[in-house]
């Protein structure tokens, strides 16, 4: 990590900033004049970020993104049947009450597939 170093009659710097934090004998004290380390920076941020390599990073980007929905809205698809499914298992079991089974045999088995149900909703959140 670099410190930078406001210059009275000298010009501005960076040193290590180890020196600034630890001391002189914590590390060599080199300094680097701030316009040359800053110019190159900015060089070397322009010769690796060309507009052509910010467009292929924006499109593997994209396509990192295109995938990560497309899987949850396949599991989200998955979840939707699951919750489909139960509430028919319900309704067949309120229909087989309404016939006239005895509803005690029935409603450990509504309850349980209400709270199946309760879990897949939140899996879906």
């Amino acid at each position: 990590m670099a410190s930078f170093i406001k210059g009275g009659r000298y010009k501005n710097k960076y040193r290590c900033g180890t020196v600034t934090y630890q001391g002189k004998n914590a590390c060599y004290d080199v300094k680097i004049n701030k316009e040359d380390l800053e110019s190159e920076i900015i060089n070397q941020i322009k010769s690796r970020f060309t507009p052509e390599s910010v467009d292929l990073l924006v499109d593997e980007v994209t396509a990192a993104i295109e995938a990560e929905t497309g899987n949850y809205k396949d599991t989200v698809k998955k979840i939707d049947k699951e919750i489909k499914s139960k509430q028919n298992e319900i309704n067949n079991l309120v229909n087989a009450v309404a016939c006239g089974e005895n509803i005690d045999l029935f409603n450990e088995d509504i309850e349980m597939r209400r709270q199946e149900m309760e879990e897949l909703k939140k899996q879906k959140e």
